[in-house]
């Protein structure tokens, strides 16, 4: 799994990318101990999160429990969320985890960038700092992480 991230303070604006075959340890791994450890980590930010490269290994039930860690922690963004799809198999699970969080936020799920940018009100360029070496980016290769 490769976990990627840059957070635009100015745009209030959480970018992250996660490609790669993704389990339940490592996202939340990455979620705890990358994305909330950032100095510029807000929560009250919007996030727009590209799976379209990943192959999420999570099952309905993990979607249900990562949800309900979410739900109950205040780290959690609290924002708007773009979820960015291209397969069927990780759409489902995206529209489990936005019918399960709907009670806190709104949760977009989409197969368009462009339509996703719009949403949240950002620019190509914007995303594309998820290219650049200012991202932050971790990968895990059998739960062995380098940066």
């Amino acid at each position: 799994m490769i976990f990627t991230f840059h957070i635009i303070p100015e745009k209030s604006l959480i970018l992250e990318r996660i490609e790669g075959t993704v389990d339940f340890d490592s996202l939340k791994e990455n979620i705890i101990n990358k994305l909330w450890n950032d100095p510029k980590y807000n929560p009250i930010y919007k996030t727009f999160i590209d799976l379209r490269n990943a192959e999420m290994q999570l099952s309905p039930a993990e979607i249900s429990e990562l949800s309900e860690f979410l739900l109950g922690n205040e780290m959690a963004t609290s924002g708007k969320i773009v979820i960015l799809v291209s397969e069927p198999f990780e759409t489902a699970l995206a529209m489990i985890f936005e019918t399960k969080m709907i009670s806190k936020q709104e949760v977009m799920i989409l197969s368009n960038v462009n339509r996703g940018l719009n949403h949240l009100n950002i620019t190509k360029s914007d995303f594309d700092w998820l290219d650049s070496p200012a991202a932050n980016r971790t990968e895990f290769n059998g739960r062995n992480a380098t940066n």
